[in-house]
């Protein structure tokens, strides 16, 4: 009996392998293509030998996106089917629109499992983590990446099947990059310490000339919290303020490889944080706390908010978020 079960079971093996081959070979041929922005992280800990990790804006899914039993729940367990609901965006990236633990009824969406769930935001895998490359070429990719010390995301081209299965076909880079620097200086006791300055660059990484707006006050940049495991209970004090309009002042117009600089100033109180319903404000410099991190993000008005502007034409739309940082002056 068992000398016949042991290559049957063999063969099955085999057999699931080559359908799961078949399948992936049938969505890059077939499938929707489908432009993914991948997320800033340390630029140290992306290179694994012949391959790049990837992580992507849609992979953490903050709570207000869930939907149904995940929503009514508010959790899900580690390695729980998921799937995303996708939308192209202003930028003509893909943007998740509503998470569910059933594929939905039409639409574009993509397939994963949970990493982690929090109260207030869940990473999923979608398979799609690790894009393979020829031996010698990462050096090139990583000079793509990280220009002058400013972060450039890659925008990876997806393959996505009507069952929501992800396969990668390639890259490109975008055609703005975000670097961000904290401010330090020596305190008396000879430690670097963070003076809440915050350097924020805006590299054009295209071969054309590129504008970015810069509003007054740096507002056109937002403070988002970011959970490390835990939830973070601290909001920006001015996480409801409306953009205001944009004049042709506002605009800068950047030759390819311009970079424009705006400062933030973390202990001005615009830019305090508050935990909400209870009265503390203050500002995130020197706030210890291991689990709240912070991104300043680069928004833009949409494109008919900006219509009548004499560069509407060549203004940079979307969000662009900046690495994670904490009040401790540590950068991940």
């Amino acid at each position: 009996m068992r000398a016949w079960m042991t290559p049957l079971a063999a063969g099955l093996q085999l057999a699931v392998l080559a359908f799961m081959a078949g399948e992936r070979e049938a969505v890059l041929a077939y499938g929707k293509q489908v432009w993914l922005k991948t997320a800033p992280v340390d630029p140290q800990d992306l290179f694994r030998g012949d391959y790049v990790r990837l992580s992507y804006d849609a992979s953490s899914i903050p709570k207000e996106r869930w939907r149904g039993p995940l929503a009514e729940t508010g959790t899900a367990r580690n390695g729980e089917r998921v799937y995303a609901l996708m939308a192209p965006g202003q930028d003509g990236l893909w943007q998740v629109q509503a998470l569910t633990d059933a594929p939905p009824d039409a639409g574009t969406y993509l397939r994963g499992r949970v990493l982690h769930c929090s109260p207030t935001a869940m990473d999923v895998r979608y398979g799609i983590e690790a894009y393979f490359m020829q031996q010698g070429t990462a050096l090139t990719l990583e000079q793509q990446r990280n220009r002058q010390g400013i972060q450039v995301p890659l925008e990876m081209d997806v393959a996505v099947g009507r069952t929501g299965i992800a396969v990668l076909r390639g890259y490109r880079s975008g055609p703005l990059g975000l670097g961000l620097d904290l401010e330090t200086r020596t305190a008396a006791d000879g430690r670097r310490e963070f003076t809440g300055l915050v350097t924020l660059r805006l590299l054009n990484a295209s071969d054309r000339p590129l504008a970015v707006v810069d509003l007054p006050a740096a507002g056109a940049f937002r403070l988002r919290p970011e959970p490390q495991w835990q939830p973070n209970p601290w909001c920006w004090v001015n996480r409801d303020r409306a953009m205001p309009p944009v004049t042709d002042a506002d605009v800068k117009v950047l030759a390819p490889g311009a970079i424009h600089t705006v400062h933030v100033d973390l202990k001005d109180p615009a830019w305090f944080i508050e935990v909400p319903g209870k009265p503390e404000r203050r500002t995130v410099k020197g706030l210890e706390a291991w689990n709240c991190w912070f991104r300043l993000v680069y928004e833009t008005p949409p494109a008919e908010a900006c219509s009548g502007l004499t560069d509407a034409r060549i203004i940079w739309h979307g969000s662009m978020p900046s690495r994670r940082f904490n009040g401790m002056q540590r950068v991940d």
